[in-house]
């Protein structure tokens, strides 16, 4: 009999395929072979159930592929969001949650044992006094109820900070769906905003990236050591096949512009360095002890931050220097030029010569510039730095490329 079911307990079990499924896309069966072909199958239904205008298929030689489809700026809210409100429950919590809500509905507050009793007399549901103290107290830190001392016994009562009873509610509407798209949590007020009558979010993002919301259960537990400055155990798979399992103090959360992936960054004791980590690429995080002096390596995050063009320290993590001589048409070019001195973050640029130029940049990574650099090609006079490796892979590039499209070098002294 098969174990399928349309909801699941927690996020982690689905998190796997529906990344790969949308970051990686274009996945046949035998492609996921880190589980059984039954729970295959089980999660590939789960997700075509919830995503079913989004799923397509294509036909390859290695079988039949699946992929996740969709324009973000024709979407009204994180179709993902649907994985974070499919958790599964049972008959008695459902029963118990409005039960709950009933008996105090009325603004009284009750004890454990008197709700226990109440619950029985009043509704004729029975249920264990453990069973109750457990759900109050979950509700007590999801912020549903609000407890009290009452000579020696503590009771409950619904907390009434509702979103209906903030003040200004109808002001917060638009900041909600907007933060709901943008920030970490999102599906807390995409929940809020399925349950508003009559409101159409007016926002929509041409570039966004949804998958964030897949990652948002291990960001959200990372700010939290971040702020108790404490170590932790990161557990997770790089490139589908290398596994990792280090101890590690979190800094600060690194969203990318280029790519859109979001990262973590970190102290690593046993190499005694700053390191960042994908997070989509982690599968669990263990709260370890405090750090003794989690602050000197927040200064040294904070420090470090202008010498990182994207997200990386590199291995040795010294200051690398990149040097680009460009030739650029002064009266006729003036965009380039407004263009480096936009993009060129902690990058110099100085005028050698009519119409020649020099940007120079000193990084960690020379190598996370190289994109950006290559966008110049045609104009790049020549191209000098401390990591000859980049350089290198640079000239190796452009004559590839040259022999590709069958180009002659042109005789203006460019590259290109």
């Amino acid at each position: 009999m098969s174990d399928y079911r349309d909801r699941i307990k927690n996020l982690a079990k689905v998190r796997g395929y529906m990344r790969d499924l949308y970051l990686y896309g274009f996945r046949t069966r035998r492609d996921f072979d880190r589980k059984s072909a039954r729970t295959y199958d089980n999660e590939r239904r789960r997700i075509e159930g919830w995503l079913r205008d989004y799923i397509r298929f294509d036909n390859t030689v290695k079988g039949k592929s699946v992929c996740i489809s969709l324009d973000s700026a024709s979407v009204r809210s994180n179709p993902l969001f649907v994985a974070w409100k499919s958790k599964s429950f049972t008959d008695n919590d459902i029963t118990l949650h409005f039960l709950l809500a009933d008996a105090l509905g009325d603004g009284g507050a009750l004890s454990a044992p008197e709700l226990t009793e109440a619950l029985s007399e009043e509704y004729g549901a029975v249920f264990d006094l453990q069973t109750v103290r457990g759900k109050l107290r979950e509700y007590e830190r999801e912020g549903i109820l609000c407890s009290e001392k009452e000579g020696k016994a503590l009771k409950y009562r619904l907390s009434g900070c509702g979103y209906d009873a903030l003040p200004y509610r109808e002001r917060l509407d638009d900041a909600v769906a907007f933060f709901s798209q943008v920030s970490v949590g999102g599906y807390i007020g995409s929940t809020i905003i399925d349950n508003l009558e009559n409101y159409d979010a007016p926002f929509r993002f041409r570039h966004q990236s949804i998958a964030h919301t897949l990652d948002d259960g291990i960001t959200m537990e990372l700010l939290g050591y971040i702020r108790e400055g404490r170590m932790c155990r990161i557990e997770g798979t790089n490139k589908r096949t290398h596994s990792f399992d280090a101890e590690r103090l979190p800094l600060r959360i690194l969203d990318s512009v280029q790519t859109g992936r979001r990262y973590i960054a970190a102290y690593e004791p046993r190499v005694h360095r700053l390191v960042t980590l994908r997070i989509d690429c982690i599968d669990s995080v263990h709260p370890l002890e405090p750090h003794p002096e989690p602050g000197r390596y927040h200064a040294k995050a904070e420090e470090t931050a202008p010498k990182r063009w994207g997200v990386s320290y590199s291995g040795s993590q010294r200051i690398e220097q990149l040097c680009m001589k460009l030739r650029i048409d002064e009266e006729k070019e003036k965009f380039v030029l407004d263009r480096i001195r936009r993009e060129g973050r902690s990058g110099e640029l100085l005028r050698v010569d009519r119409d020649t130029y020099l940007y120079t940049v000193e990084v960690y990574d020379s190598n996370e510039v190289m994109p950006w650099i290559k966008t110049f090609v045609g104009r790049i006079i020549s191209l000098e730095g401390t990591n000859r490796a980049v350089v290198d892979k640079f000239y190796s590039d452009i004559r590839l490329m040259k022999e590709m499209y069958s180009q002659e070098e042109a005789d203006n002294g460019t590259l290109l």
